[in-house]
C-alpha cells in the first residue's frame, strides 16, 4: 500500500481554498462564516453574487457549491454562472431547473490571487 505524506500547507499552497462562504439565502441573507468574502447581494430568487476581499489573479479559478435546506428538501443544485476576478454569481435551482432561494448555501474557491 502507498503512503501519501503531506508537508505543512501554507496560504500560498494552491490546495488551499482561497475564499469560502456559508450563508442562508432565505429571507434577508446572512452569512454564517466566510474567508476572504467581502459581501453577498441577493439577485433574485436562487441568484446571489459573492464578492471576494482579495481578487483573483485571472477567471480560471474553479468553485465549488451546494445548496440545501435545514427541512430536508432535496434536489436541489448550484451553478456558477457569472465568473469575474473580483466576484462570482451563483444560482440555486431546483430539479426541473426553476430558481430556488435555500437556507443552506456554501462555496469555495480555489485559484491564485
Amino acid at each position: 500500500m502507498s503512503e501519501l505524506v503531506v508537508g505543512k500547507l501554507t496560504n500560498q499552497d494552491p490546495y488551499i481554498a482561497r475564499a469560502t462562504i456559508n450563508f442562508n439565502g432565505t429571507g434577508v441573507i446572512a452569512i454564517r462564516d466566510s474567508k476572504n468574502v467581502a459581501s453577498i447581494v441577493d439577485g433574485g430568487v436562487g441568484n446571489f453574487t459573492i464578492y471576494f476581499d482579495v481578487s483573483f489573479s485571472d477567471t480560471t479559478f474553479s468553485g465549488s457549491a451546494m445548496c440545501g435546506s435545514t427541512a430536508g428538501i432535496v434536489a436541489s443544485t448550484v451553478d456558477m454562472y457569472v465568473v469575474n476576478v473580483g466576484y462570482c454569481t451563483i444560482r440555486c435551482h431546483n430539479h426541473s431547473g426553476g430558481a430556488i432561494d435555500r437556507d443552506i448555501i456554501t462555496c469555495q474557491f480555489f485559484g491564485n490571487q
